[in-house]
């Protein structure tokens, strides 16, 4: 009876290793699936790429990783109820999300909750500031505020330039002050500034008013649909300035004015195909295949959220949250596929390259490297 008990015993024990040892490690991503901002999948597919390839290379401490994908309705509130949900499904970590609004009132959620979250690409400096729980992958505004800034004044001769900004977005206001800042300090003169509603279509007041100061270049810090939107008005009254803009520029664009009413325009951006930032981390073909050498700039951050995650894991040996967040605020010299990340005491990386890229016959221009 004892040799029975003693058997059913170890079998219970390494049924339950067995079981313990499968069970994948749920990683949340929040992203648009519905709404305004769910033109494509990118977000998810790219994300869902990396855990595939890290999943086919034996996955992390002996599981897989599984991508639990929450639609943020692209709204700041579905972004909020998307963070909850991730509470609520005991996630291991979150990666979101794109926009800095959306990321501002994910960010309290998760703090509270002390689940790790990374935002790929939310630019806006107070995301971070939120808690030690919040990191992001990205540069942030008053670098690419500033690098914008001075490319116009070095590189395109500007003296006077007109701001339209987004006055219902984080992002859009916050990368608009750092970009007036710069243009402050190195003479850019501000011959006009003017604010508009994220849901309006209709730019024609601005942009007579735009067209009467005759500005040199046009900073647009939105997003894609406003901004090219804005773009396609302006040309259409006889505005020939050269317009810029921030990383939530992208190919995407092109979806809603002819690339000829884009080209010439420029934007920052954190990684472009025809310039490696990283030495030993690059996409993987197939993906880069799919999109035939044409990719938003801020996609690869999606990939890098992954792998920091999947790093900290590992250097932590343990699926503990606070001890995974303890190793993503340790990481140092961490190679990723837009550069190397070492994060600073608020969970930004420390010196992020920048490039800025060219709108010309349809696709994206690499046109330099800047570096902080």
């Amino acid at each position: 009876m004892k040799k029975i008990l003693f058997a059913v015993i170890i079998l219970s024990i390494s049924s339950f290793f067995t079981v313990h040892a499968s069970q994948s490690i749920k990683i949340a991503a929040v992203f648009a699936k519905s709404g305004l901002a769910s033109i494509t999948n990118d977000e998810f597919d790219i994300i869902n790429l990396a855990a595939k390839t890290i999943n086919k290379n034996g996955g992390v401490l002996g599981r897989q990783i599984e991508i639990v994908e929450l639609d943020n309705k692209s709204t700041a509130i579905g972004s909020k109820e998307a963070a909850i949900q991730a509470v609520k499904q005991n996630v291991t970590a979150v990666i979101g999300a794109t926009w800095s609004s959306h990321s501002l009132v994910m960010a309290p959620v998760l703090q509270k909750a002390k689940i790790p979250m990374i935002s790929p690409a939310a630019t806006n400096p107070k995301v971070t500031l939120i808690g030690d729980y919040i990191f992001r992958a990205c540069f942030t505004d008053p670098f690419q505020g500033k690098i914008m800034a001075t490319f116009a004044v070095k590189d395109l001769k500007a003296k006077t330039t007109a701001i339209l900004i987004n006055a219902s977005n984080d992002y859009s206001l916050g990368l608009a002050q750092c970009f007036k800042k710069t243009a402050a300090e190195i003479g850019l003169k501000i011959s006009l500034e003017e604010k508009y509603m994220g849901r309006e279509v209709n730019f024609s007041t601005i942009l007579n008013k735009v067209k009467a100061v005759q500005p040199d270049v046009i900073f647009v810090p939105g997003n894609n649909m406003d901004s090219a939107l804005i773009i396609k008005q302006a040309r259409k009254i006889g505005i020939t300035a050269i317009f810029l803009g921030g990383d939530a520029w992208s190919e995407i664009m092109f979806d809603f004015a002819d690339s000829s009413i884009l080209e010439g325009g420029y934007h920052s951006g954190h990684w472009h195909p025809e310039v490696s930032l990283s030495k030993n981390r690059q996409l993987p073909d197939d993906f880069l295949e799919k999109y035939h050498g044409k990719m938003d700039t801020y996609l690869p951050l999606f990939y890098d959220a992954v792998l920091l995650i999947v790093e900290a894991i590992e250097q932590a040996n343990s699926l503990d949250r606070t001890k995974i967040r303890d190793k993503l605020a340790a990481i140092k010299n961490f190679e990723v596929i837009t550069g190397t990340i070492t994060f600073d005491k608020n969970g930004d990386p420390l010196n992020k390259d920048a490039v800025i890229v060219k709108f010309t016959q349809g696709k994206t221009k690499f046109i330099k490297k800047i570096k902080p």
